[in-house]
């Protein structure tokens, strides 16, 4: 039994409106989430009030991942070796020894940092005012004793943290450095 050409038709038509009626339904979804993110406008959408706690809901993360700053200062953490100071972050979380990012303790570190920062007054911080990470830590001052509460602990012992923004990409081909060094603290963490 073959079908015939008004079969055929009606089936691309079903298609096209099964189609239609999803996309559609995308585009709301959309539109309550887009609008339940921005401040409060002229404009506002059909039970609006009762669907933004769902939209928050559908989509948590809000649009802040795509707007965030490329130029915000980021926590390094450095660790004091016999050769001096060096990194001590694990990632990127590629890299081999992260199994190509399925070892996640390279993302747990970020969070480590995190609570050993909080930990940190404003009087803890020394300023670089422009100077490579090793003049600056060179010259900070003695380090502050702090406590790493976690588990399993990946940064322990004379170590530094370190406030550092991305050096602007019209910057990038007058200098080696990726990073501008903008205050340290050094920390002699306990685990």
């Amino acid at each position: 039994m073959s079908d015939t050409p008004a079969d055929s038709s009606r089936s691309l038509r079903l298609a096209g409106l099964f189609g239609l009626a999803v996309a559609l339904f995308w585009v709301v979804i959309g539109a309550y989430s887009v609008k339940s993110a921005l401040p409060p406008t002229a404009l506002s959408l059909p039970h609006e009030k009762e669907m933004k706690l769902s939209a928050l809901q559908t989509v948590p993360q809000g649009w802040a991942f795509f707007t965030i700053s490329p130029r915000r200062p980021v926590y390094f953490a450095y660790q004091h070796t016999a050769r001096g100071w060096e990194s001590a972050l694990l990632s990127p979380h590629s890299r081999p020894r992260n199994a190509f990012g399925l070892d996640r303790l390279s993302r747990a570190q970020a969070a480590e940092l995190g609570v050993l920062q909080y930990q940190l007054q404003d009087k803890d911080w020394y300023a670089c005012n422009g100077r490579p990470i090793d003049a600056c830590l060179a010259a900070a001052p003695v380090p502050r004793t702090i406590h790493n509460a976690q588990p399993h602990p990946v940064t322990c012992g004379d170590a530094a943290l370190a406030e550092q923004e991305p050096v602007p990409w019209a910057w990038s081909r007058d200098t080696h450095q990726h990073w501008h060094v903008l205050k340290v603290a050094r920390v002699m963490i306990r685990c």
